[in-house]
Parts: structure tokens; C-alpha cells; sequence
């Protein structure tokens, strides 16, 4: 009997030491991708945090909001809007129900950042975003409005169609180019074969 007692609890500490030396494992992990970020590596962190997202349910509630903060930015610095729009307003929400993992100046960065992606996204910024009115098509928007991503957007009736960042005009004989760099062109564009375009 007392031996039974005696290797139940030998199991037991194992199992814990193992389930510890986990933990320390995600931790060491997400201390190297934060260093990697800080040390502008962003291919680097983000690989490496990708990697521990499978065991993103092992990690801290702050350590999850820093995971989030510090994987969207690195997506950001990438130009992966997607991917750092996701990320960022996971940590913007995790912040929110859990206070804490990001300090004042991390909490601002969140906040501009998301702005910033929305906007090029939607046409506004965060705080307005909720205002708008959820829809599947036209017809539940009013007349000023049409359905986009399943939420009103104003719709100026002058609007003519014609070339778009996304379908840039034809390119003629002599035409100087738009954009040398993605900091030339307007919202999320990036320059491409000397033109702005969508991603």
C-alpha cells in the first residue's frame, strides 16, 4: 500500500516538473520573439511565433496579449495588413478584458496601428467603424449608403468609375511613374512596377 501511495506520487511530481518545464519552454519562446522583434528580425519573430501558436492555450492570459501585440506588429512591419489587423485587435480586446499585458505605450502603438489598417480598409478609423449598419445587401442600407463587407457605407452619388489604385490606368508612352516606394502611395497601397496598388 505504501508503495502505491509512494509511486503515485513520484507520477505525480513528474507529470509536474514535465508540465512546468513546459510552460518555461512557451516562455523562453515568446522572450526569443520578442527579442527578435525589438531587434527588427520580424521574419524571424514572426516564424517563431507561429510556431508556439499551437500552444498559445499553454501561455498566460498576458503572456497571450503580448503574443498577439507582438505577432501583429511584426506582421505590420512585414506589410501583412491581414494578418496585423487580426492579431492587433485580438490584443486590443484581450487588453481590454484582461488588464495588463500591455503597457501605455503598447496600448497607444495598438490603437493607432488598428486605426491606421482599418481605415485603409473601411475608410475609418476603429471608433466608427461600429457605428455602421450591418447589412447583406443594398436594400437594407439606405439610399446614400450601399452593402460592403456586410456593413452601410456611404455611397457618393457623383462617383463616376474610372481608374482605381487597384486598376491603375494603362501606362503610355512617357508616363513618369506614380510611386517609387509604398510610402508614396495613399492607405494600405503598396507601389508596384512604379504604381500604386492594392496588395
Amino acid at each position: 500500500m505504501l508503495r502505491r501511495v509512494l509511486s503515485h506520487a513520484l507520477c505525480a511530481s513528474v507529470a509536474l516538473g514535465w508540465a512546468a518545464l513546459g510552460c518555461n519552454t512557451y516562455t523562453t519562446d515568446l522572450d526569443r520573439s520578442i527579442k527578435h522583434y525589438d531587434a527588427n528580425q520580424y521574419i524571424d519573430a514572426v516564424a517563431l511565433l507561429e510556431v508556439l501558436e499551437r500552444d498559445f492555450d499553454s501561455l498566460s492570459t498576458v503572456q497571450q496579449t503580448q503574443y498577439a501585440y507582438f505577432r501583429g506588429m511584426a506582421h505590420f512591419r512585414l506589410n501583412h495588413r491581414a494578418d496585423a489587423r487580426h492579431w492587433l485587435g485580438f490584443a486590443a480586446a484581450a487588453e481590454k478584458k484582461n488588464p495588463g499585458g500591455l503597457n501605455a505605450d503598447e496600448q497607444k502603438r495598438v490603437t493607432e496601428t488598428l486605426d491606421g489598417l482599418n481605415k485603409a480598409v473601411y475608410g475609418i478609423a476603429e471608433g466608427t467603424s461600429s457605428k455602421a449598419k450591418s447589412c447583406k445587401s443594398d436594400t437594407d442600407c439606405d439610399k446614400d449608403s450601399a452593402c460592403s463587407d456586410g456593413a452601410c457605407k456611404s455611397a457618393k452619388p457623383d462617383d463616376k468609375p474610372g481608374p482605381t489604385s487597384a486598376e491603375p490606368a494603362a501606362p503610355g508612352k512617357g508616363d513618369a511613374p506614380t510611386c517609387t516606394r509604398d510610402k508614396d502611395c495613399a492607405g494600405a497601397d503598396v507601389c508596384k512596377d512604379g504604381r500604386c496598388q492594392k496588395p
